[in-house]
């Protein structure tokens, strides 16, 4: 059964109403919540759609702007009516009301403290799609699993994470956040074909072996070096508009960069061998971890992990599409 999410918000004019409008509809079309608000509302009384919204919706977004949060704390027309209900909600179950700042204001006295989600700063969809997580309950925190041989308190920080310090460990690392950015990329590009039949992508994977620059000298002769990359291709095609993205592991410290995750967009740009490319992460050692630390993106988000890179290079490679 799909999530009930109802909408409270002010008349503050037309464009606002319309605004509202596209936000329900681009959540019932976009993440398939049953969301409602009062313009697309179906058969029945107002009022009694309101009550109900406010009572029985398993969410409810509070759409903030100035007027709103004048006639909530004055309890004016039928944003008092639903401020009345919305403290009863509250006080009952805080979580199930998510407000969002659509202009810079403060918010009504009994949401100071419920995190909001703010719409005046960043890209809508970007702000859309972190509305429809706090919607799904989901957070950007999850726990870790309890270890079955803790640490003594006392020796915590006496002895040091020596797995940073595996031979092996910057391998595992950016093969594990490789294969979580190509989970990412493929999750993204299948929910897009479910939603637009007419989209269409291929994806290709496959392990290249290509002789270096260098080689050593063993048993009297010389012996080239041979350089392995694993790499994912994505083409990804909408009504004859298409992007492209070749990415792969590169542990041989190609071009001078270090061990990392490289890529080139564009399909006139991917015949070419691993020397070069237009985006990439390579290996931060951030305290105790490894972390990914990306150079020459275009983004204005950090990208540390390989569930954001692989978000990074789906948004770039669908703006080809999207032109």
């Amino acid at each position: 059964m799909p999530k009930k999410i109802f909408t409270s918000y002010s008349w503050d004019n037309e464009e606002h109403k319309k605004w509202v409008a596209k936000l329900n509809n681009d959540l019932r079309s976009k993440y398939g919540f049953e969301a409602t608000c009062d313009t697309i509302r179906g058969d029945g009384e107002l009022d009694t759609m309101i009550v109900d919204g406010i009572t029985k919706s398993d969410k409810i977004i509070v759409v903030i702007t100035p007027d709103y949060t004048y006639k909530a704390e004055n309890y004016i027309g039928g944003v008092g009516k639903e401020t009345k209900l919305l403290h009863t909600r509250f006080f009952k179950d805080d979580k199930s009301i998510v407000p969002i700042l659509k202009e810079k204001t403060k918010t009504p006295a009994y949401l100071d403290s419920v995190p909001y989600i703010d719409f005046t700063v960043g890209n809508y969809n970007d702000n859309l799609n972190e509305l429809a997580k706090r919607l799904n309950d989901e957070t950007a925190y999850k726990a870790a699993t309890v270890s079955q041989n803790p640490l003594n308190s006392d020796d915590y920080d006496l002895i040091p994470d020596l797995r940073i310090n595996d031979p092996n460990a910057e391998e595992i690392f950016l093969n594990e956040e490789f294969d979580t950015a190509d989970k990412r990329i493929l999750s993204l590009v299948e929910s897009t074909k479910k939603q637009y039949p007419a989209f269409q992508y291929e994806r290709s994977t496959k392990t290249d072996v290509v002789s270096s620059n260098s080689a050593s000298y063993i048993n009297g002769q010389f012996v080239q070096h041979k350089n392995q990359y694993r790499v994912v291709t994505y083409k990804v095609d909408y009504n004859g508009k298409t992007g492209s993205v070749r990415f792969w592991i590169d542990c041989n410290k190609t071009g001078g960069f270090g061990k990392g995750i490289f890529g080139l967009f564009d399909e006139s740009f991917m015949q070419g061998g691993y020397n070069s490319h237009n985006f990439g992460a390579t290996i931060n050692r951030s305290g105790r971890n490894l972390e990914l630390n990306a150079h020459l993106l275009f983004s204005q988000s950090p990208i540390k992990s390989g569930k954001q890179l692989g978000e990074y290079i789906f948004r770039t490679i669908m703006e080809r599409v999207k032109q």
